[in-house]
């Protein structure tokens, strides 16, 4: 049975053109082409020819898998031998047709005696239609008119409740950003979007439809989503495909309501045209960052089911004066050495390969004969050059490996330190077999988009716990572990450590970062970490601030990275207390390894601290720049910077205000976006233009 996959739209030469003839070139030229977001794309349809006596081939259509979209901008003439620009007042002939799907099964013309498939494009032919249009001027028409907005503007979107970006590339207004960072609750609840970079997408796309109303945009879900596991533990807090939405419309000024309801379930991207009012939106739910069939990591042993890792869409970072780009980061090189800071990607190696056991993280393996392949939870490698590979996952980030390479030949092994930002889940105290130590419980699910601002002002710097990140702890400061609160008095902006004099309470393992986060899918303000390794006291490692260097290797044992002085920014999920419950448990934790259940070593901080963390940098300073101190001894940061981090996240439950108890609402206006009718001087002016 074939079933709709999508429509392709043509330009027509004239109006006489067939059904038959939309592959002539001559005749017909494809200008837009939509189809269901799957695993459908090429359709490759064979034909016996006599003449060759062999089947032929003939791409009937390359789908882009992006979902069903309804409306487009047309502004050029395919059929135009010089300028393509459409010439007002001539008619132009369109003609849409709709194609569906079957393969039951895949036809191989080399095996052509199997069987199979060999038509499993079928377009329409009972839907065939031409339409005409006629491009002109829309000042004259309806008494004159003037228009407030274009094809494809958007509106300013409001989040009302609920939490999830479907998948678009999420953008704070400036005003939304200050209210959070105002909020005394650190968390703003109508958080509101900028045009067309919201969680849902409403477009413009008839701008003299356009009328003066205001939106409530809610969703509906009466399904129980019972198959998600994360960590092995059911989330019911996600939306199922199931769930629909309805839009209410209220016009301005009031004259009655009218509600909406969703054509489709939110399963599959869908551009619905609110007709009336010259919208259209667009919605879909989207897979968890790195989705796999079931919990994730899998420890599984094979491909079988396995979905990459998946659900990227954007880092930026952005300098406010883009002369001054002075801060960079380690970046992430696929080679056995320290510099190989994320886990991605793949590595096969054959029977025995030493090199295999450079990695003990953030892995599976994968063996076909004599050969054995590492398999990343990112085995695409998606997440490997986000920003020149100077930010990662934490899920991803180097905790150790298993040995480490020296440049002698053939390889042999040091002492095992990973010098990377991320830290064992079972801590060692001494390096025994890896079949000890796991992986990280934190997951690519954990990712939420974010905003990171470094900022001279200190009003907004964020009051946070440091982390130890020498690798030997006979050399840091109080015999500090990797990955525990640097044991040394608390720095204060305000020029002094905390020590208990000054009147101030003494105060331990904290510091100020020089800016703040923001998760821009829940509006909330972020609690952060920053690093430094307490050996390097000349990499700025022991004073307690954050002011990486440039020095990225050191020059005396080569083998030994300096990395900045380690002052890694890590990115909690969350809410910002000034880092004081990280500190309580940082603190209760000190230095001890473990408590020994049914012979498993595990850590106090797994649950507490580690797995909170979302995103990390190994930053440094760029080359060319030298820290200057402020009066109070802080570093003064050259030029304010953003960094910018997206990812897919499904819609959820999140009770914002509770109005929709929990599930997504949005509120959006289209005041002062109307198209005004019976303009006077408008109709006027546009007369004057006609030429007789």
């Amino acid at each position: 049975t074939y079933k709709f996959e999508g429509y392709k739209i043509y330009q027509l030469k004239n109006a006489q053109v067939s059904v038959q003839e939309l592959f002539d070139v001559n005749k017909a030229r494809l200008i837009a082409q939509v189809d269901l977001r799957n695993n459908v794309d090429k359709l490759v349809n064979f034909t016996f020819d006599q003449s060759l006596g062999a089947d032929v081939p003939q791409l009937m259509v390359d789908g882009n898998n992006l979902g069903i979209s309804r409306s487009f901008s047309i502004i050029e003439d395919q059929f135009a031998t010089g300028s393509k620009t459409l010439v007002n007042h001539k008619t132009y002939y369109f003609a849409a047709v709709a194609y569906a799907f079957n393969d039951y099964k895949t036809y191989n013309p080399l095996r052509a005696f199997e069987g199979g498939q060999k038509q499993p494009y079928l377009q329409g032919r009972k839907n065939f239609k031409i339409y005409s249009a006629i491009p002109h001027k829309w000042e004259a028409p309806r008494g004159g008119t003037t228009l407030n907005s274009d094809y494809g503007d958007g509106v300013k979107i409001t989040r009302k409740d609920g939490t999830g970006n479907g998948g678009w590339n999420l953008e704070l207004t400036q005003e939304s950003v200050d209210n959070i960072m105002n909020s005394s609750s650190y968390f703003y609840g109508d958080i509101e979007y900028e045009e067309r970079m919201g969680p849902i997408d409403v477009k413009i796309y008839d701008p003299m439809k356009v009328k003066t109303a205001d939106f409530i945009f809610s969703m509906i879900d009466t399904s129980v989503l019972d198959t998600l596991f994360i960590r092995g533990v059911k989330d019911t807090t996600y939306l199922t495909p199931q769930a629909y939405w309805k839009l209410e419309i209220n016009t301005v000024p009031p004259n009655g309501g009218t509600v909406v309801f969703a054509d489709k379930n939110i399963s599959d991207l869908n551009e619905q045209l609110i007709q009336d009012y010259g919208i259209s939106i667009q919605v879909r739910q989207v897979n968890l960052p790195g989705k796999a069939p079931d919990d994730y990591p899998m420890p599984v042993q094979n491909l079988a089911g396995y979905i990459p890792a998946n659900g990227f869409i954007e880092g930026t970072m952005e300098f406010k004066d883009p002369e001054k780009r002075w801060l960079t980061g380690v970046e992430d090189e696929f080679t056995f050495t320290p510099v190989n800071w994320i886990r991605s990607g793949q590595y096969s190696g054959g029977e025995n390969d030493e090199l295999l056991g450079f990695f003990d993280d953030h892995k599976y393996t994968v063996s076909t004969g004599d050969r054995s392949t590492t398999v990343f939870y990112d085995p695409n490698s998606v997440f490997a050059d986000v920003i020149e590979g100077t930010w990662a996952p934490y899920s991803l980030a180097t905790n150790w490996v298993n040995r480490e390479l020296t440049t002698s030949s053939p390889p042999k092994w040091r002492t095992p330190y990973s010098y990377g930002p991320a830290f064992p889940w079972k801590y060692r105290r001494t390096f025994t077999p890896s079949n000890i130590f796991q992986i990280t419980e934190n997951s690519l699910h954990n990712l939420q988009s974010v905003d990171i601002y470094i900022t001279n002002d200190k009003s907004k710097w964020t009051h946070c716990v440091v982390v130890e990140l020498g690798e030997d702890s006979s050399v840091t400061e109080n015999r500090a572990w990797k990955g525990h609160i640097r044991m040394h008095h608390s720095w204060n902006y305000n020029g002094f450590y905390e020590t208990g004099v000054n009147q101030q309470l003494p105060d331990t393992g904290r510091s100020w970062f020089p800016g703040y986060a923001i998760n821009v899918e829940t509006g909330e303000r972020l609690n952060l970490m920053f690093g430094e390794d307490s050996w390097l006291i000349g990499e700025n490692g022991r004073d307690m601030k954050w002011n990486p260097t440039t020095n990225e290797l050191s020059p005396i044992f080569v083998s030994e990275p300096l990395f900045g002085g380690k002052h890694y920014i890590y990115v909690m999920n969350t809410r910002y207390d000034e880092g004081r419950q990280i500190q309580k448990d940082m603190l209760k934790y000190f230095n001890r390894d473990s408590t020994i259940t049914s012979s498993v070593r595990q850590s106090y901080l797994n649950d507490r601290v580690y797995s909170k963390i979302m995103w990390v940098s190994m930053a440094e300073l760029e080359e060319g720049y030298k820290w200057q101190y402020d009066a109070q001894g802080n570093p003064i940061i050259p030029t304010d910077v953003r960094i910018r981090l997206r990812v897919n996240t499904p819609y959820r439950r999140f009770i914002a205000d509770g109005t929709n108890n929990g599930l997504p609402k949005y509120t959006f206006s289209t005041v002062g976006q109307e198209a005004l009718t019976q303009q006077t001087e408008v109709a006027e002016t546009a007369c004057d233009m006609i030429r007789v």
